[in-house]
C-alpha cells in the first residue's frame, strides 16, 4: 500500500524545521516556506511570489555552497526524511506541503497584531477602562439571545482588554464585539462616555478600525468555506490585498510596521493555498487544539509522576466524561417538566416537541383589574424582579385577561401559567428572567401581510415573556384569537424588517427602531418563531428604541451548497 502525503499541518515554526530552513530569527534570508521572498520583500503586496522548486533547492542543499543556503535560509541537511519521499510529479516538494494554518496566521497571528495596536496603541488608558465598561454591557446584552454560538464569543472573565488571558477563538470574539461596538453611538463619543463628540481625527480613525474589525469576520467566514468557486478566487485575492492594506495602514507597532512580519505575508499565499490543497478548514488546527484541551486539563489533576502519568491523566479523562453525561442527562432530565407535540409536523415517526423552562404565574385580580407576577400559583411571593414592569402589566389585563370569561375565574381570580424559556428545535429562546435583571433573546417571527397572496415576511422581536392558554377559558367572541393547543409568546417587534441584501462592502449590523405602537407588545403563537436573531441595544443612544440588528452569519451552513447562484446571497463569507 502507498499512502499519499496531501499535505502538513503545522504552524510557521514546525513548518521550517520539516523543510530544514532556519527557525529562528537570526540571520533568516528567506522568512516564508514556500516563496522565494526575501525580508524587504515581505510587505510588497505587489510583488508576484517566485514558488520553491524542488528540484532547484534540492540542488542547493546538495552542492554544500554554504553562502548560497545561508541566502535561501536552508541548513545542510542533505538526509531530510521528505526529500526521498515519492510525491507523484508534486513539483514544490515538502515546501509546497506547509499551507499557512488559520489558527496560529490569523487567530494567534494578525487578530493578535491588529488588538494589540487598537488596545495599547490608539487608545488611552481613559478609552480602555470605559470601553471595558461599556463591553461588559453588550456582551450580557448577547448572553440570552437564541443560537448565539453560531457567532464569534468568548467568556472574557478578565475583560476584553486582557489579551494574554485569551484563546485564539476568544481573540476573533473579541473582533466580533469590537466590529459591534464600533457600530454603536457611544462609540463616537468622547473617551466612550456617550456625552461630548468625539473629536475628527479619533473619529476618523474609529471608522478605520470598524471596517478591519468587520473585514476581519467577513474574511474568517470566507476562508473557512466548504466549498470554492475557481472563477471567483481572482477577485478574491484583489480583496485580499486590500485587507492586507488596512493591516498596513492601522497596525503602525510604534513606527516598525507590519513589513517584516511573515504571517501577514502569508495573506498573499492563501489563494494558491487553496487552489493547492482546497479549504484551510481542511488544516485547520483549531479542532485538534480542541480536542487536546480536556487532556490538558485531566492532566493538570495528577500527581505528575512520570511512570503514571498517562495512566492518572486517562482516568481523569474517563471521571470527566462520567460526570458531564450524567450531569447533563440529569439536568436534561428535570427541566423538561412538560412537553407540546407540534400539529404541523407532518411525519409522525419523528415528532417535533417544545420544551418549557423557569415556569412563574400572572395572577389577575378581577376586582382590582390588576395584575401581579408570582413564583407559585399556590403562594404569595411576588417576583422582585422590577423588568416586570406596569407597561407588561397593562398588556396582560387589556389584551389578555379582559378577553377572558370571568364566570370560569377561581375565586375571583385568573391564573395564567408563564414561562421564561422555551426549546424549539434545539434552540433555546429566552425570554424576561424572574430573578434578575438581564436583556431578553430575540426571535425572527413570519408576520402575515393579510394581502391577496396571503404572503409573510420575517420580523425580529423581543421575546418577553411565553404564556400558556391551556387551561383558560376565553369569552366566546375572543375564542379564535389565542388557540388553546399552542404556546403563545409575548414580543416587542422592530419597525421594519431590516434589509439582507449587501453592496459591496456593508456593516455587520444596521441601526434599528422599535415599534412605537398604543400596547407595545403583541402575543402570537410560538408557532410563528422562524428562526433565532441577533439583535443588541445601541449603547449611548438617546432614543431607548434604537437597537442594532447582527446580519445573518450563516458560518458552514448547510444552506451554502443549497443555494441558487442566481439569487443574491446574504451571508458574511459573501461580503469579504
Amino acid at each position: 500500500m502507498v499512502f499519499p502525503l496531501c499535505l502538513c499541518i503545522v504552524d510557521m515554526k514546525g513548518a521550517r524545521q520539516l523543510c530544514g530552513m532556519y527557525d529562528t530569527s537570526a540571520n533568516v534570508q528567506r522568512p516564508c516556506v514556500s516563496c522565494y521572498c526575501s525580508y524587504e520583500d515581505l510587505g510588497n503586496s505587489s510583488k508576484k511570489c517566485m514558488p520553491v522548486l524542488d528540484t532547484r533547492m534540492k540542488e542547493a542543499i546538495h552542492s554544500g555552497d554554504r553562502t548560497l543556503l545561508q541566502s535561501l535560509s536552508q541548513h545542510f541537511n542533505p538526509k531530510n526524511a521528505f526529500f526521498d519521499l515519492n510525491m507523484g510529479g508534486w513539483k514544490y516538494g515538502i515546501w509546497g506541503l506547509c499551507p499557512s494554518e488559520v489558527l496560529h496566521q490569523f487567530f494567534e497571528g494578525v487578530l493578535l497584531y491588529a488588538l494589540e495596536e487598537f488596545i495599547l496603541n490608539v487608545l488611552t488608558p481613559t478609552y480602555r477602562e470605559n470601553l471595558t465598561t461599556i463591553m461588559q454591557k453588550v456582551i450580557n446584552a448577547c448572553k440570552n439571545l437564541p443560537n448565539r454560538d453560531a457567532y464569534p464569543s468568548g467568556t472574557f472573565t478578565m475583560g476584553i482588554t486582557k489579551l494574554k488571558t485569551m484563546k485564539g477563538v476568544e481573540k476573533f470574539g473579541t473582533i466580533f464585539y469590537l466590529a459591534l461596538f464600533l457600530n454603536m453611538k457611544i462609540s463616537r463619543t468622547e473617551f466612550f462616555l456617550g456625552v461630548k463628540e468625539m473629536k475628527t481625527e479619533m473619529k476618523k480613525q474609529m471608522k478605520d478600525w470598524k471596517k478591519l474589525f468587520e473585514l476581519s469576520c467577513y474574511y474568517h467566514d470566507w476562508s473557512m468555506q466548504k466549498t470554492y468557486s475557481r472563477k471567483e478566487l481572482l477577485g478574491k485575492r484583489i480583496r485580499i490585498v486590500e485587507y492586507y492594506q488596512l493591516f498596513k495602514k492601522l497596525v503602525t507597532r510604534k513606527g516598525k510596521g507590519i513589513q517584516t512580519i511573515p504571517k501577514f505575508h502569508e495573506f498573499f499565499h492563501v489563494i494558491n493555498n487553496i487552489v493547492r490543497h482546497g479549504p484551510p478548514s481542511g488544516y485547520s488546527t483549531l479542532p485538534t487544539e480542541s480536542n487536546h484541551r480536556p487532556i490538558k486539563i485531566a492532566a493538570q489533576h495528577t500527581q505528575r509522576q512520570a511512570e503514571s502519568f498517562s495512566f492518572q491523566s486517562g482516568e481523569r479523562v474517563f471521571e470527566m466524561n462520567v460526570i458531564s453525561s450524567t450531569y447533563d442527562f440529569v439536568k436534561g432530565f428535570a427541566s423538561s417538566n412538560l412537553y407540546l407535540k407540534n400539529e404541523n409536523k407532518k411525519s409522525t415517526t419523528t415528532p417535533l416537541y417544545q420544551r418549557r423552562q423557569g415556569v412563574f404565574y400572572a395572577k389577575y385580580q378581577i376586582d382590582t383589574k390588576k395584575v401581579v407576577f408570582l413564583y407559585d400559583n399556590t403562594k404569595a411571593d411576588r417576583i422582585k424582579n422590577k423588568v416586570f414592569s406596569d407597561k407588561l402589566s397593562d398588556f396582560f389585563v387589556k389584551n389578555l385577561f379582559s378577553l377572558m370569561d370571568e364566570t370560569k375565574s377561581r375565586n375571583g381570580n385568573f391564573f395564567l401559567p408563564c414561562f421564561t424559556t422555551m426549546i424549539r428545535k434545539g434552540i433555546s429562546f429566552r425570554g424576561l428572567s424572574r430573578d434578575q435583571f438581564n436583556f431578553p433573546g430575540w426571535a425572527s417571527f413570519q408576520w402575515s401581510l393579510n394581502n391577496s397572496n396571503n404572503s409573510t415576511i420575517l420580523c425580529p422581536g423581543k421575546i418577553m415573556t411565553f404564556v400558556d392558554f391551556t387551561g383558560i377559558d376565553f369569552q366566546e367572541k375572543f375564542a379564535h384569537l389565542y388557540p388553546k393547543n399552542e404556546w403563545h409568546v409575548i414580543i416587542h417587534s422592530l419597525q421594519s424588517t431590516p434589509s439582507n441584501s449587501f453592496n459591496g462592502h456593508a456593516p455587520i449590523c444596521t441601526q434599528t427602531t422599535l415599534e412605537n405602537v398604543v400596547h407595545q407588545y403583541h402575543c402570537v403563537s410560538t408557532n410563528t418563531i422562524y428562526d433565532s436573531a441577533f439583535v443588541i441595544p445601541d449603547f449611548g443612544s438617546n432614543n431607548e428604541r434604537k437597537y442594532l440588528y447582527v446580519y445573518p452569519r450563516g458560518y458552514n451552513n448547510a444552506a451554502d451548497q443549497n443555494h441558487d447562484d442566481n439569487e443574491p446571497k446574504q451571508y458574511w463569507s459573501d461580503k469579504f
